[in-house]
């Protein structure tokens, strides 16, 4: 029964976004190159992106089902599903059968809030961390060398998953391979042999990364070079939103996570305070920590960005709800969900679906066979419309943002110049006039745009959820 629960709570809280192709920008590009790549695109050399390929590879075999969107939403609500189902079993090595349930709810509840309602990569990859955890908190009262052991590998193993799906969880590998040493040494593992496993545990978590980087060894040293450049070494070269960002990101946790931090700290304190508190509990507070730690990885701040902490927040959290003043937290937490109305505003979904359905048919009639730059806008608008591209930077923040300006391999006014210069049919941008944007570039498509293009459409989007207005633009000579 309980199951089931976890699985129609999963539908309810989501269902309100399906069919609609504009809830997230990045859920959109990642459709995109699934997508593509069912016509021979690789992702980082035909559209670059610095995630690691398993993410793309997970959005092919989504379209391999299905084309549309609505797949996407459909599988990454079942991975929902599955990581509150392992939510909840980890939560029962800390609390009761009633407080592990609401926790698997908790994780639900919070991923719109942070904009998990559709495909973002800790959707998918916060099922693997949710398990290997799991393995962890079970082994906390097993005594047998060997079935740690096991576990161990499996935890890592899952630990690599996650890490082909998105580089930043990292932070939480290591403390599963740090936490099981412990655990290995406690149950009188000698250190010689703890060093070995330590070594078969780095190996088996780096082992999909290494796959994924044979992948591309097919192609040649060059396209290696361009995968371990694009994915891992421009990570370091991004700059920062400076303190801004990071007092965003606070702010933004502590105003839409209020009711789960809150409930995690209790659980914390309660069961620190018991005489007897539990390995199982401490190491689900260090797991807390450790998530924390991934947070502040990453030197800017979007919403999604606290995904991955939600799953260990939520474990935490159970341990609260077995107090007296467990219930009143979880409504709160449910009331907060609902107050958003990311779980319940179905015309604000389907205007945002309509929308997208009348700028891709107006792309698609004006375009006259020419090819299409979405310089600022929905790149969904890319696997709508078979139109030519002009870039093999097709997210469109790659080019825009001025955080990105060192990172990507080219320079951007460059780039964007180059693309003007091939006369793309039709432009789309969308007023934008966010810090992080290149006052550069923005002045140069200014200046492209009124010299040669004339607006003929503005959309309002009214009812997208992470979209502007939205301007399409024709080349003048192709006017009719």
């Amino acid at each position: 029964m309980a199951l089931l629960l976890i699985l129609i709570t999963a539908f309810a809280t989501r269902a309100v976004t399906f069919g609609n192709p504009l809830v997230d920008m990045d859920d959109q590009f990642y459709w995109l190159v699934g997508r593509s790549m069912w016509h021979g695109i690789w992702p980082i050399l035909d559209i670059w992106d610095r995630k690691p390929v398993g993410l793309f590879l997970l959005y092919g075999a989504f379209a391999g089902v299905d084309r549309s969107i609505l797949a996407v939403q459909i599988a990454a609500t079942l991975f929902a599903a599955g990581t509150a189902i392992f939510v909840r079993a980890a939560s029962l090595r800390i609390a009761s059968p009633r407080s592990a349930l609401l926790a698997a709810f908790t994780y639900l509840l919070t991923l719109p809030l942070f904009g998990g309602q559709s495909g973002q990569s800790p959707v998918f990859y916060n099922l693997f961390m949710a398990a290997a955890g799991l393995l962890l908190l079970a082994s906390s009262t097993n005594v047998d060398a060997s079935v740690v052991r096991r576990r161990a590998v499996a935890a890592m193993a899952l630990c690599g998953a996650a890490l082909v799906i998105k580089q930043v969880s990292v932070a939480e590998g290591v403390f599963f391979g740090l936490a099981f040493l412990f655990l290995l040494h406690r149950a009188g593992e000698r250190m010689a042999r703890n060093i070995a496993m330590a070594a078969t545990m780095i190996v088996v978590a780096l082992l999909p990364t290494i796959l994924g980087v044979a992948l591309f060894a097919a192609h040649g040293e060059d396209a290696v070079a361009t995968y371990v450049q694009a994915s891992y070494l421009s990570i370091f070269a991004k700059t920062s939103g400076a303190d801004r960002s990071a007092l965003a990101g606070v702010g933004y946790l502590v105003l839409f996570g209020g009711p789960l931090l809150l409930a995690a700290g209790i659980g914390a304190v309660a069961g620190w305070k018991e005489s007897k508190a539990s390995l199982a509990h401490r190491l689900a507070a260090m797991w807390v920590a450790a998530a924390f730690v991934g947070y502040l990885l990453i030197p800017n701040f979007f919403p999604h960005y606290a995904l991955p902490m939600l799953v260990p927040l939520s474990i935490m959290a159970a341990r609260a709800y077995d107090q007296k003043i467990g219930l009143p937290l979880f409504v709160a937490l449910v009331a907060s969900s609902i107050i958003s109305g990311r779980l319940t505003d179905w015309g604000a979904n389907r205007r945002a679906a309509a929308d997208f359905r009348r700028i891709a048919a107006t792309v698609q009639d004006r375009r006259h066979g020419g090819c299409l730059y979405v310089a600022n806008g929905p790149v969904g608008l890319y696997a709508a419309v078979p139109a030519c591209r002009l870039t093999t930077y097709l997210f469109p923040y790659h080019l825009t943002l001025a955080t990105e300006a060192s990172s990507i391999g080219v320079d951007q006014q460059t780039e964007i110049a180059r693309i003007f210069a091939a006369r793309p049919a039709i432009v789309v941008t969308q007023d934008d006039k966010r810090p992080k944007q290149s006052a550069a570039v923005r002045d140069l498509l200014d200046r492209e745009l009124l010299a040669n293009y004339r607006e003929i459409a503005h959309v309002p989007a009214d009812g997208a959820v992470e979209i502007r207005t939205l301007h399409i633009w024709q080349r003048r000579d192709l006017a009719r």
